[in-house]
């Protein structure tokens, strides 16, 4: 028997390598699991060694030499100075929902009547009381949006903050924190929300901050909390008449074709919704596609609603998504999978990032949806672990959309189970292309491999596997809610739909923006834009 089989003990007594044996078990001890736990150990000491690989490859059960060969091939993976945005507490909105916590307390004491429980697939462990038979209704997913809508009908002021990196990097959560000081002080709480929001575009000039009165105000510092307030309807503390008037300094001209032309789908949340709230997502019919498909419609269907709309993967190489869904579907195995690529390695891409941050819930509505039509019951998500921001958001959206039994067994009442993971890469840009993502994802060193077979016939672990990219799952929902033939006419005719795009100009300021448009074509676009910018359009 092979050394590595015997039960291994941790090189030292250090306390953290219980947080790597926590890894290990909630990956089933088995290869899969090998990535995610060096990114445990890479986190908790620093650093990776010989020592650590031989106790992690012992305990998966895997050769040091694999083992070995999979950290060498990420020898970028190596993060230093963490992103802190995450230190600041946020609510993750659960468990504060009054409507949504009386929905949890009463599947908590049904369950406990039944005295039913599952075992978890992987870990052996009885699951947690959240995790048991959490199936949410159609009529108890409209109850929440109905109560959260309800709730923002009574808030006549509302103030803006974007929290996503670009902003945050720029010292936009001290600026939340202020306006929340600001509101506290004045005693406006009950009338006036802040709230942390997706990205708004403009990330050269953030921090940015919206209001209800409809300015933008860009570069806005903490100590202009008490100015912006002053602006909204029902004036100043002491009736001030120049409410209502924007804080001039600040303002963001919206007015011009940067802004007007723009034409969202994928970002239609972006900056009007808090990422970490799934309650948010729910109220601006986030989920609706999704019950749609499973009540209303059979999976040929949706299939068939994919490929009028004449949807392209986003990932690059513009492969017609109802086909290739179509191809997976008729696939024969004993297992199916859904990945979403969300491996952005390109130099100067962020928009994937964009979206993860500011509309999480979106692609895992996507993939939902993607699952129950080519009939995969369990997927992965494969995200950089250079955005640590958006792998957080994407965790706490896991968490909250499993939590409701939106992820899970049986979801909505129906025969339709499907199960998430996250698998975090580790700057090993080859494993943007799919087959080499599979195989990091199987626990292996990303290596691409020669197609045929093509992964959905032989994909992760050998099984019928649909790969796409986060801003192609992100267009989903719109399309199951609508329909192809709202889609359609949107593009141009061989390429249907929005496309997000980042932007960096030489010469000028750096800024991103997602630009869905289907009114002008590429080089307009580009030298439009371009043009707009040297003439100041965008500057001071």
């Amino acid at each position: 028997m092979p050394s590595y089989v015997a039960k291994p003990t941790p090189p030292n007594q250090d306390k953290r390598w219980k947080l790597v044996d926590a890894t290990m078990r909630r990956q089933g001890q088995q290869q899969r699991g090998l990535i995610e736990t060096l990114h445990t150990v890479q986190e908790a000491f620093g650093y990776l060694d010989v020592q650590a690989l031989r106790y992690v490859a012992m305990s998966l059960r895997v050769p040091l030499s694999r083992a070995y060969g999979v950290a060498t091939a990420r020898r970028g993976a190596a993060r230093s100075g963490h992103y802190r945005g995450g230190d600041h507490p946020r609510q993750e909105g659960l468990t504060a929902h009054r409507s949504l916590s009386r929905i949890l307390r009463a599947r908590a004491r049904r369950r406990l009547r039944s005295g039913s429980r599952r075992k978890g697939r992987l870990s052996g462990h009885s699951r947690t009381l959240e995790e048991m038979d959490a199936r949410m209704t159609p009529e108890e997913l409209d109850q929440i949006a109905e109560t959260e809508r309800e709730a923002q009908r009574h808030i006549t002021q509302r103030v803006n903050v974007c929290v996503a990196a670009g902003c945050l990097s720029c010292q936009s959560q001290s600026v939340k924190d202020a306006l929340d000081q600001e509101v506290q002080r004045r005693g406006t709480k009950d009338h006036c929300q802040v709230k942390g929001v997706g990205c708004m575009g403009l990330c050269s000039e953030g921090p940015l901050v919206s209001t209800s009165t409809g300015a933008l105000y860009k570069k806005v510092e903490a100590s202009d909390g008490s100015a912006i307030l002053d602006t909204l309807n029902g004036g100043t503390l002491n009736g001030d008449s120049a409410a209502g008037t924007p804080v001039e300094r600040l303002v963001c001209r919206t007015d011009i074709p940067f802004f007007q032309r723009q034409k969202k789908i994928v970002l239609e949340n972006s900056g009007n919704i808090d990422p970490d709230r799934v309650e948010d997502y729910i109220a601006v019919n986030g989920y609706t596609a999704l019950i749609k498909a499973l009540t209303e419609m059979t999976s040929h269907e949706v299939i068939d609603q994919i490929t009028k709309s004449g949807l392209r993967g986003r990932g690059g190489a513009g492969y017609p998504t109802g086909l290739k869904w179509s191809t997976v579907s008729k696939a024969v195995g004993t297992q199916k999978y859904v990945i979403c690529n969300a491996d952005e390695g390109d130099p100067g891409a962020f928009m994937d990032r964009s979206v993860l941050e500011s509309d999480p819930h979106r692609v895992l509505e996507g993939m939902l949806i993607a699952a129950y039509a080519v009939g995969a019951s369990e997927g992965y998500v494969y995200a950089r672990a250079e955005y640590p921001l958006a792998v957080k958001r994407l965790r706490t959206a896991i968490r909250q959309a499993e939590r409701l039994g939106l992820l899970g067994s049986n979801i909505c009442g129906t025969r339709f189970s499907f199960r998430l993971d996250l698998r975090l890469g580790a700057g090993a840009f080859v494993c943007g292309e799919e087959t080499a993502l599979i195989a990091s994802v199987e626990g292996k060193r990303g290596t691409p491999r020669p197609r045929p077979p093509y992964p959905a016939m032989e994909g992760l672990f050998g099984e019928p596997t649909l790969i796409n990219n986060v801003e192609t799952f992100a267009n989903i929902a719109p399309i199951i809610r609508n329909g192809g033939e709202w889609y359609a006419p949107i593009g141009t005719e061989k390429s249907k739909g929005t496309k997000v795009f980042g932007l960096r100009v030489s010469g000028a300021r750096r800024f991103d923006h997602g630009l869905g448009r289907h009114d002008c074509h590429g080089r307009e676009f580009l030298y439009g834009r371009r043009s707009q910018i040297l003439h100041g359009f965008l500057h001071d």
